[in-house]
């Protein structure tokens, strides 16, 4: 089966599962990962905001504006990653997804990984770097450095929504976004 069908089954299935249908998420929108299937740089994020709910698309709000400036400044064109979330619902009043939400999704992102396989996966802030890593440590500690698990190498950085908050940070992030890019040149 190839990895578009394979992703759009696990979509269609998770859509309908009923361990994922909190009363948090009523009337909200399922937000699947988009991209090329075959990326081999994959970003994950924590959960869609209010646009992107409203859309059904990752990170297309400011934070996603953002990110898809940053990435293509570096030669990179959005078309050319994979984006998505733990969480695949927004949160009310947009708050960071319960540690029971980012549990009850969790499958669906590691399935998502496993699909695409990337080399690289840039885990955007602390949500999803203790979701994918395990590390319940601050995200300005193990930003820029790499873990390996399995075949990929996981890289922590900066959430863009972060920066628009904290535009002294940018420099960080573009460096952390551009190693990641050098790396996979270098493969």
């Amino acid at each position: 089966m190839n990895k578009a069908l394979s992703l759009k089954k696990l979509y269609d299935k998770s859509r309908k599962n009923p361990n994922l249908q909190s009363p948090d998420f009523k009337g909200r929108n399922f937000v699947p990962g988009e991209g090329n299937v075959d990326a081999q740089l994959m970003f994950i994020g924590e959960a869609p905001g209010k646009t992107e709910d409203i859309h059904q698309r990752p990170f297309i709000g400011r934070a996603g504006k953002l990110l898809t400036k940053t990435i293509e400044d570096l030669n990179l064109p959005r078309d050319q990653v994979f984006i998505s979330n733990i969480v695949k619902f927004r949160p009310p009043n947009n708050r960071t997804p319960l540690s029971k939400e980012v549990k009850a999704f969790k499958e669906i992102i590691l399935k998502e990984i496993e699909i695409v396989n990337p080399q690289i996966i840039c885990l955007l802030g602390a949500t999803s770097t203790k979701a994918i890593l395990g590390a319940d440590k601050k995200i300005s500690e193990v930003r820029g450095k790499i873990f390996k698990i399995d075949n990929q190498k996981m890289i922590p950085i900066y959430h863009p929504a972060y920066l628009l908050r904290n535009p002294k940070a940018m420099p960080g992030f573009i460096k952390d976004i551009k190693d990641a890019i050098n790396r996979l040149n270098k493969a």
